[in-house]
């Protein structure tokens, strides 16, 4: 998934000699809690409702340009940039989007944080009718390809794939999204293959499965080395 994917292209700007009563006007219209400003097709910096909003508070004159109250414009992003890539770079910065550019530099849209944060929830299969799975897996060859063999064998089919790394540095957490008619069935050829089955939840009627495996207190326990 590219930024080109979920970003914003018909984004509200202000150009860097726009008065602080303009850039306020489009605040108050739009309900934008941060807007970027723009010079000769560039991103120069952003304007936010708060900086407005003390501005005018502080008695400074209305017709003051944007430029002197804006703030520092995010480092961009391309089109061709990857989701994660523009996630990453959206932490721990106060806007809550990126500005994505064109290959010579030209402002042309905008990624948002929740469009980030949705295509989070798209990626985990959030909303769909099927059995989520948490796994403990031990880093090896061929791991991935047994899951989706398991899954086959039950006639299943996987959704939705993630994984990520433990504090173990020879295991990780697989999540599956799989639709399949017996969940609790397939949990136990899960772990009956050597997976640690951490937890199994049915998202047709919101009810976890696994009780003929209970809970594993102990992961590490169902895994063979």
């Amino acid at each position: 998934m590219f930024v080109r994917d979920v970003c914003v292209r018909n984004v509200q700007c202000v150009t860097v000699t726009a008065t602080a009563e303009e850039a306020l006007a489009l605040v108050e219209a739009t309900g934008l809690h941060s807007i970027p400003v723009v010079q000769d097709q560039a991103i120069v910096g952003v304007i936010t409702s708060e900086a407005l909003y003390q501005h005018k508070l502080a008695g400074r004159s209305a017709e003051e340009p944007v430029g002197s109250i804006m703030g520092p414009a995010p480092d961009p992003v391309r089109f061709s940039s990857l989701v994660e890539e523009a996630a990453a770079r959206m932490v721990g910065q106060p806007y809550n989007f990126l500005p994505v550019v064109e290959a010579d530099g030209r402002f042309a849209a905008i990624v948002t944080r929740d469009a980030l944060f949705a295509e989070l929830c798209r990626l985990f299969g959030l909303g769909e009718t099927n059995t989520r799975y948490t796994l403990l897996v031990i880093d090896r060859p061929g791991q991935i390809a047994r899951l989706a063999e398991i899954v086959y064998e039950h006639h299943g089919n996987i959704t939705h794939l993630i994984t990520h790394r433990t504090d173990q540095p020879d295991r990780y957490i697989v999540v599956l999204r799989v639709s399949v008619a017996s969940p609790g069935r397939l949990a136990h050829a899960f772990a009956m293959a050597g997976f640690g089955v951490l937890d199994a939840i049915n998202f047709e009627n919101g009810r976890r499965i696994g009780s003929a495996l209970g809970l594993l207190a102990d992961p590490d326990s169902a895994i063979e080395d």
